[in-house]
């Protein structure tokens, strides 16, 4: 069960920063291990870091190698015991790397390695055994089991003598090693995916004009997607990016797909924007914890997230998505031909911001309910038949308010709905459009009703799924491909986002200077120009106070003696 606003432990992930093709060179180029048949590899790959080792399933036991830009650091063996599993966690520019031995009679953990340019939807994902390697996503389908290898043996002086620092799991003095070493993740720009070249054109402002507000329109490169005959007509890229502004609210949001000539690419003309996905790699993720949070989303029904008409406001609601100072973003897409002719596009997006938000506007926090749940988002489809995916619950920590729902369906789907302790919430229908003689998501509906949720809520998603009646997507073998349930739920945030705009804490540190700032400045004045004080009385008697004597030599508080520097004067008009 999930918990917003917490960390959220899922199946281990393994993490890299490699294209697909990558992936498959650098693995295949490797010397398969000799392994026995009761032997099952697992790896682990990030820039020149490399864990690699496999489970003994007869004498129970987990052997793992660490190796360094292909220098083994050292082998480590544990015990299997009440389903020993090893867990990789990994977080990006300010984390470390941690690999430890679950439910076993000894631990390893490796700590200190700073790394940097993590890119969360490349790598491996494990189950909980360990038997078998399983991908998030269909996207690394040519990797083969035999092709995740132990790392070569190289530098066996400098291994042995490190070796040393490691014998009874102890990794004291491999830190440093490894702190610096990091250091070289950093520039490892040869595997990192490239930034797209960038083009951005300015519109004009639908949404407060009057307080500054900018509407562009960024496009992100142009892809040549092959044609259906080549796996399956289906073109993947990802990429950092800068975003559209720093320091801003991103009031509006939509995804677009062109031929270069500006027209329209979408099912009635071949092309498809199978996905897209949006990471603000500055946070982490709002419901899986983990680095990189997924604030927003588009299939080929490009729904349009307009944070001014949320709450039943037509265009005047004070809200949106903050984008903090040194913040970066990812983007993670799959683009689809269905012709037999390969087509160029340009993907682009249609932002709308406030460089300077008043304090008054209030920021939403993205909130990604997928089937998947935190793993990958594919699930598989069936033929002509009824079915629906449910995703695991997420279990409300605190109040708020749910601003604006958007959903996501493959070809298939009739609906999605979300559940609030089990009662529907947001109903968002699929509306289809027959082209190329086949019926095809041009549009899912949003859900902007206000919807609350308080402490102890468990939230849901349901996707149903009637191919009987929507024919699913298919590949060129027959197969059919994987479906998706995902809606992406902006929750109003309580206090702003913490970031370059002042905090709460500021302003009370702020306000306590200021104050001991006056009283040092009127503590100066009168001990500097007693006259000041002089002029201000004479402008007190004017207005009917006058100076009276103070002084008490009996203390006997006399009547008329009030013990006052100013005292009234009745008789003065």
């Amino acid at each position: 069960m999930a918990t917003i606003g917490a960390t959220v432990h899922t199946t281990p992930l393994g993490i890299g920063r490699y294209h697909v093709n990558q992936v498959d060179s650098l693995l295949t180029s490797r010397t398969p291990p000799s392994l026995r048949p009761n032997q099952e590899p697992f790896g682990f790959l990030a820039g020149p870091i490399n864990i690699m080792g496999y489970v003994d399933s007869i004498r129970l036991l987990a052997v793992v190698t660490l190796s360094v830009f292909g220098l083994t650091l050292g082998t480590f063996t544990g015990v299997l015991k009440d389903g020993l599993h090893v867990d990789f966690h990994l977080q990006a520019a300010t984390g470390s790397i941690t690999l430890y031995l679950k439910h076993s009679t000894s631990e390893l953990r490796v700590r200190g390695l700073t790394i940097s340019e993590v890119d969360w939807y490349d790598g491996f994902a494990f189950d909980e055994r360990l038997l078998f390697v399983r991908l998030p996503t269909n996207r690394l389908k040519t990797v083969r089991r035999q092709s995740l290898t132990l790392m070569l043996q190289k530098g066996n002086d400098l291994a042995s003598r490190l070796r040393l620092l490691t014998e009874d799991f102890d990794m004291r003095g491999i830190n440093i090693l490894m702190a610096v070493l990091g250091l070289a993740l950093s520039v490892d720009s040869k595997r990192a995916p490239s930034p797209p070249s960038i083009t951005i054109t300015n519109f004009t402002a639908q949404h407060f004009p009057e307080l500054g507000s900018q509407r562009v329109k960024v496009a992100y490169g142009s892809h040549v997607v092959q044609s259906k005959s080549e796996e399956d007509g289906m073109s993947k890229f990802q990429a950092p990016i800068p975003p559209p502004c720093t320091d801003c609210l991103v009031t509006f949001m939509q995804a677009q797909l062109e031929y270069a000539d500006g027209t329209v690419a979408d099912a009635a003309t071949g092309m498809w924007m199978h996905h897209v996905v949006f990471l603000n790699r500055g946070r982490n993720d709002s419901v899986c914890g983990r680095r990189g949070q997924r604030f927003f989303a588009s299939g080929n029904e490009r729904t349009a997230v307009d944070f001014t008409s949320t709450f039943s406001a037509a265009g005047t609601q004070h809200l949106g998505y903050p984008i903090l100072a040194n913040e970066s973003f990812f983007i993670v897409g799959e683009l689809m031909n269905m012709l037999q002719t390969p087509q160029e596009v340009v993907f682009s997006m249609i932002w709308e911001f406030l460089p300077s938000p008043p304090p008054y506007f209030r920021h939403a926090v993205p909130y990604w309910l997928d089937v998947g749940g935190c793993g990958g988002s594919d699930v598989p489809a069936k033929a002509a038949s009824q079915y629906d995916y449910t995703s695991p619950v997420v279990t409300a920590k605190s109040h708020g308010e749910i601003a604006l729902i958007a959903g996501h369906l493959h070809d298939g789907g009739t609906h999605l709905d979300v559940f609030r302790n089990g009662e529907t919430v947001c109903n968002m229908p699929a509306t289809y459009d027959s082209s190329k003689d086949a019926d095809h998501i041009a549009r899912i509906d949003s859900c902007t009703n206000d919807v609350v949720t308080a402490p102890g809520d468990e939230w849901f998603i349901r996707a149903y799924y009637d191919t009987s009646i929507h024919a699913p997507m298919a590949s060129n073998d027959g197969s059919l491909e994987p479906v998706m349930g995902i809606a992406l739920a902006y929750v109003v945030a309580s206090e702003p986002v913490s970031g370059s705009w002042i905090s709460r804490g500021m302003l009370v540190l702020v306000v306590v200077a200021a104050v001991i700032a006056t009283g040092l400045a009127a503590l100066y004045v009168v001990r500097q120009k007693p006259g000041f004080f002089t002029r201000l009385l004479a402008d007190f008697r004017a207005h009917g106070w006058e100076r009276v004597r103070t002084d008490d030599p009996e203390g006997d508080d006399v009547d008329g003696e009030d013990g006052v520097l100013l005292r009234r004067n009745e008789g003065r008009k």
